[in-house]
């Protein structure tokens, strides 16, 4: 048997593994973790066990266009799903890669728990265009054997979800913001925090929204990805949705009645996009605080990178008992949000080839409505 029929029948095997339920699926790692199964994976193929952390990990629209190709037990390369792309609201895919970042800082930390240390090489291959997306790999990913080696943020990606609902409590203090760049460590750029809800940033966030949902082709776009009841929810395991939006009880019982049906003409209906301005104006408003990453930079690296921050953003803030919801609809690169994007740089002050790749708004919340994750074995090529 040659190398490349060795390799077929290595995948191959992975798969039935998978099949098989030995690597479970992410939506079930917290009851997972640290089983019996969890500790034969390591031994047998720890590759697998680092890699089904990766998707538990904060993506845009959860469309989850993440793709992997095995080399071996300590080698994989990651990739763009280039089915899974949201062209009309990141036409650069700026934010899809700032999920391939996502993506790898969870494949990191759970590499660590399980005794390795992960090498990434970025763009392997160099850089790529729009049309080799997918084809050329973001990421090579590289296994070492090392000591065990759990953190904080690894143990908080079982809590850790995006919590979309309204926010209550105190502001978040400065002991508290110090205290999330300490777990946060090191990034490529800067974390700049405003305490409160940004008042004048605020209002930008939500004509940003306003925006978004008002323009037919982005607001086509979220419909797209939408999932409609409990039904499309189990059956899709990615999307957005009502629950995921931080909608419950009696608000989830009066949503309902606007957003029922995957429906073009009720979507774009003026009262449903008016419901659904109003309420991520009182998401936005109830922000405690606002954190925004900042690169010197702005290009795929810079994208990348970000991403990987802002994973640990959203553990760190998860390990503090705190919430985070991102505002990202300001920060779009198509025309109709230009101006409101120049403004809103102007307002935070970024200077020269800054860049904010990411923003969000941190509280207090009970709500816990975890996204689901497609099984590991459909993001193998």
């Amino acid at each position: 048997m040659g190398l490349k029929e060795n390799q077929s029948h290595m995948i191959l095997s992975r798969r039935e593994l998978l099949a098989a339920g030995m690597a479970i699926s992410v939506a079930s790692l917290v009851e997972s973790c640290g089983s019996v199964r969890d500790e034969e994976l390591v031994e047998s193929d720890p590759m697998l066990f680092a890699l089904k952390i990766g998707p538990t990990a904060p993506n845009p629209h959860n469309t989850q266009a993440w793709k992997v190709r095995l080399i071996s037990s300590t080698e994989a390369e990651l990739y763009v799903d280039e089915k899974r792309l949201l062209p009309e609201t990141d036409p650069p895919n700026r934010q899809i890669h700032i999920g391939q970042g996502t993506f790898i800082e969870h494949f990191v930390l759970g590499a660590a728990a399980a005794g390795f240390t992960a090498s990434v090489k970025l763009f392997p291959l160099g850089p790529y265009g729009a049309a080799e997306i997918g084809r050329k790999p973001v990421a090579r990913l590289t296994l070492t054997k090392d000591a065990i080696k759990t953190s904080e943020l690894y143990g908080a990606i079982a809590l850790r979800i995006t919590n979309r609902s309204e926010y209550s409590g105190p502001d978040i203090t400065v002991a508290e913001f110090e205290r999330l760049k300490s777990l946060v460590g090191p990034v490529a750029g800067r974390l700049d925090t405003r305490t409160g809800n940004g008042g004048t940033l605020t209002d930008l966030f939500v004509k940003a929204f306003a925006v978004e949902t008002n323009t037919l082709t982005t607001n086509e776009e979220s419909r797209l990805w939408f999932r409609f009841n409990d039904s499309e929810i189990e059956k899709y395991r990615d999307g957005i949705s009502l629950r995921g939006n931080g909608v419950s009880g009696l608000k989830y019982q009066i949503a309902s009645r606007f957003v029922i049906e995957n429906d073009k003409a009720y979507w774009n209906a003026p009262e449903t996009k008016q419901y659904s301005i109003d309420a991520f104006r009182g998401q936005a408003t109830s922000a405690k605080g606002i954190v925004m990453i900042v690169t010197p930079k702005n290009g795929p690296v810079d994208w990348v990178q970000a991403g990987r921050t802002y994973a640990r953003l959203q553990l760190a803030a998860t390990a503090m008992g705190l919430s985070s919801h991102p505002m990202s609809q300001i920060l779009q690169e198509y025309e109709e949000m230009r101006s409101l994007r120049e403004e809103f740089e102007r307002e935070v002050g970024v200077t020269g080839s800054e860049k904010v790749q990411m923003i969000a708004r941190l509280g207090r919340s009970d709500y816990f409505f975890r996204a689901p994750r497609r099984d590991l074995a459909s993001f193998l090529v």
